[in-house]
């Protein structure tokens, strides 16, 4: 299961995060990772994701960076992440 959900509110105050859980007994959670939040005081970064599954099993995240806003204070230096989540051989 694919969770996107943020912390924050307020004008430009939001942090938004995807995890990835499994489902069994539990709920178990594999990976997280930041996907958007403030980037200045008018500015923000947010990654665009899309989900595949790899012959070997598991998920491929490949997130692409992206940024709104020309008052850029800091953003992240990886244009493109991709995490793999699970069995791949």
């Amino acid at each position: 299961m694919i969770l996107r959900y943020g912390e924050g509110r307020g004008t430009n105050a939001r942090e938004e995060y995807l995890a990835v859980f499994g489902l069994a007994n539990e709920l178990v959670e594999y990976a997280r990772t930041p996907v958007s939040a403030g980037a200045g005081p008018t500015s923000r970064w947010y990654y665009e994701y899309t989900v595949t599954r790899p012959s070997g099993g598991g998920l491929r995240l490949i997130l692409t960076l992206h940024i709104d806003g020309n008052d850029v204070m800091w953003a992240p230096s990886e244009t493109t992440r991709v995490i793999t989540v699970g069995t791949v051989h």
